[in-house]
């Protein structure tokens, strides 16, 4: 194991609570970011929703009664 590549998410509010300015300032400091990101709850909520449903249907057949 290998501490070179370690990233962080730092996790915020609900994007939907967000002025249309601050979504814009979020996504300029994300890209200028290169060690963390900045997510709100609602973004992921959906990401772990997709992974969920990709997994599901994966894996679903080898799933236990």
């Amino acid at each position: 194991m290998t501490a070179e590549k370690i990233y962080g998410l730092l996790v915020i509010g609900l994007k939907s609570d967000m002025a249309n300015s601050e979504i814009d300032r979020l996504k300029t400091l994300n890209y200028q970011l290169k060690d963390y990101k900045i997510k709100t709850y609602d973004e992921l909520s959906e990401k772990i929703k997709a992974l969920i449903k990709i997994l599901t249907l994966r894996f679903a057949p080898f799933s236990v009664p």
